[in-house]
């Protein structure tokens, strides 16, 4: 890279905290001084309408529709030695390969001048409330080796607001790959951290604002990125599913993620969080592929075979079977109704076991009714063609 482009490139870091190009009564007379108290900052207003009655459901009990009953049977099924843990952004860049010699970034992290920066951005963000992000961050995004500055500023200890507003950055005019990387090596973490840190009975409004924002910028990313790899890493808790399955209900959610959010579960053993998951999606009532609904049927609800009948299953299972049914029972083939009312009847009776065998048996006497129909029209072509 030229010496010019490598001056332009640092020229940025001069001014950090300036907010724009045209303003800079924020200047510093040193590089990085930061004049930031603690008490400085006034707790940033992020919360727009239909956001309130979320903060009161989150604070008050996250997890207002699951029976107690359905929370002690997690440990049923959950296995601590199948979990696999999650992929960091210090593993992440560790793991990449070293530039070759002369290849070198134009904000190399190895430069004391660039650590010195990021690091006391780092540490203004492990503190924020309100207000602009430094330009130095903003361009974060636009660097060659962005993950490496990025893990300068330890997003582990970021303050919700900053992980916020860092969301809001990587999801606008920013390369899916980088969008995604950031759901998974930062804001899954963040979330789980903040969660663990409120002794898991609640999170904090604005790292719940980033999931939905995430979501509602980038609905396949925010699957790929943060939603499966937490599912498939088995490490995913309860609350932490409520948490997603909240921001689910509560966002538009494309009918090609759905489908394939429900592929991919269906394909994981089932776990209580799973089981929540899947009912969500489920609840949506959207048009499915038929090879979703092949999945669901064959994979994820005939797992209760594979299980035992002496297995008790949740009542979440139960209700997304009802719900299934009732919903996509007329896309079942004869031989799907007939596994599912097999699987039902089998297995302890439950309180939802009568109303799931009467949406199937419905569903099956409008495939007979449909099938006398068509004989009929076929008999009397058959005599129409005999009269002429």
């Amino acid at each position: 890279m030229g010496k010019n482009k490598i001056s332009s490139a640092r020229s940025r870091l001069f001014s950090p905290w300036q907010l724009s190009d045209t303003d800079t009564k924020n200047k510093y007379n040193h590089q990085f001084d930061l004049y930031v108290k603690n008490g400085d900052f006034e707790k940033a207003s992020i919360m727009d309408q239909g956001t309130q009655d979320c903060l009161l459901l989150l604070s008050e009990n996250i997890l207002p529709q699951l029976s107690l009953e359905d929370q002690a049977m997690h440990n049923i099924f959950f296995d601590p030695t199948q979990v696999q843990p999650l992929i960091t952004l210090q593993q992440a860049v560790a793991e990449k390969e070293v530039p070759s010699p002369g290849s070198e970034p134009s904000l190399c992290s190895s430069d004391s001048q660039v650590r010195q920066v990021y690091t006391r951005i780092g540490e203004y963000l492990a503190r924020y409330q309100s207000g602009k992000l430094p330009k130095a961050f903003k361009i974060i995004p636009s660097l060659p080796n962005w993950d490496d500055i990025l893990l300068l500023t330890k997003p582990h200890l970021w303050s919700p607001y900053a992980t916020y507003e860092a969301t809001k950055v990587f999801t606008t005019t920013v390369k899916a790959t980088q969008t995604k990387q950031f759901f998974q090596l930062v804001l899954l973490h963040n979330l789980r951290h903040n969660l663990t840190k409120n002794n898991q009975t609640r999170l904090d409004m604005p790292l719940y604002l980033s999931l939905q924002k995430s979501l509602k910028k980038a609905p396949a990313l925010f699957l790929k990125g943060l939603l499966i790899p937490l599912c498939e890493s088995k490490a995913c808790t309860v609350l932490e599913a409520s948490v997603l399955a909240r921001v689910i209900v509560q966002s538009q959610f494309p009918v090609l993620q759905s489908a394939t959010a429900l592929l991919n579960l269906s394909e994981l053993s089932f776990t209580l969080p799973i089981g929540i998951l899947v009912l969500v999606f489920l609840e949506k009532k959207q048009a499915l592929p038929y090879r979703v609904v092949d999945t669901l049927v064959l994979k994820y609800f005939s797992q209760k075979q594979e299980l035992g009948s002496r297995m008790v299953m949740p009542h979440v299972w139960f209700q997304a079977l009802y719900t299934f049914v009732k919903s996509y029972g007329m896309e079942l083939v004869p031989m799907q109704k007939r596994k599912l009312l097999d699987l039902i009847q089998n297995i302890q009776q439950h309180e939802m076991s009568r109303h799931i065998e009467k949406a199937i048996a419905i569903n099956e006497t409008d495939d007979f009714d449909t099938e006398e129909s068509d004989e009929s029209l076929s008999d009397d072509n058959d005599d129409t063609m005999m009269d002429e």
